[in-house]
């Protein structure tokens, strides 16, 4: 079901897209390149699939797993629920900053990948001209310059990504780590048993896919909607 519903976003994406471009007035068009907008049609479009999938899902059943592993583990100690959240409040705030250069890099990669489309769309397009008069390697040079530029921006967009999933993994880890300290003290001064102490740990591990879920999918959310 959630693979056919992707399929229809992108279905309509691009009915609506072709729809528009084809009424486009002869202005506008000859500011643009043929190749570019070939590319928001077809690639650009087929991003979406991987958002409705992965990232509406994704980030509803992590924020939604997230939110009653919070509640359960305010029920058995708020104090170190607090801890953990602050621990998870901070790993958020380095993830948004992140995203902004996830997006950044995210535009310049699909950016690119229109100008090879163009680029390869100008040469196809008048190949008898460009064999004749033997520009073979300029246009070939044009394109690769287009694909490598594209390889670049990806390249950055990975390590941001990269970044915002540890950075949320470690979080996680970090507040284990602080709830076993703070808790053992708990227990030792006889403020919580050590039964609460090991089910509050259960829960922070729980949190880890949750988190990963949630990360991920705000991530692939931010690479999709500047399409």
């Amino acid at each position: 079901m959630l693979r056919r519903a992707a399929e229809t976003v992108v279905l309509t994406a691009r009915r609506r897209l072709s729809s528009h471009l084809l009424r486009l007035r002869i202005g506008e068009f000859d500011r643009t390149e043929p190749g570019d907008l070939i590319a928001r049609v077809t690639s650009d479009t087929a991003l979406l699939r991987q958002v409705t999938t992965d990232a509406l899902v994704g980030t509803a059943t992590g924020a939604l797993t997230l939110a009653v592993t919070t509640t359960l583990m305010c029920l058995l100690d708020p104090v170190l629920t607090g801890i953990t959240l602050g621990v998870l409040l901070l790993s958020g705030w380095v993830v948004r900053t992140v995203m902004a250069r996830v997006n950044e890099a995210g535009t310049a990669a699909q950016e690119s990948v229109g100008l090879v489309g163009a680029a390869l769309e100008r040469a196809l397009g008048a190949l008898r001209t460009v064999k004749a008069s033997g520009a073979e390697d300029r246009a070939e040079a044009a394109v690769h310059a287009a694909a490598e530029s594209s390889w670049r921006a990806g390249v950055r967009a990975a390590k941001w990504l990269a970044l915002a999933g540890n950075t949320a993994e470690l979080a996680v880890q970090t507040a284990f780590f602080a709830v076993l300290a703070i808790g053992g003290s708990r227990v030792a001064s006889g403020a919580l048993d050590v039964g609460r102490l090991i089910a509050f740990l259960m829960y922070v591990f729980y949190l880890v896919p949750a988190v990963q879920q949630l990360v991920g999918g705000v991530s692939q959310y931010h690479l999709g909607r500047r399409r």
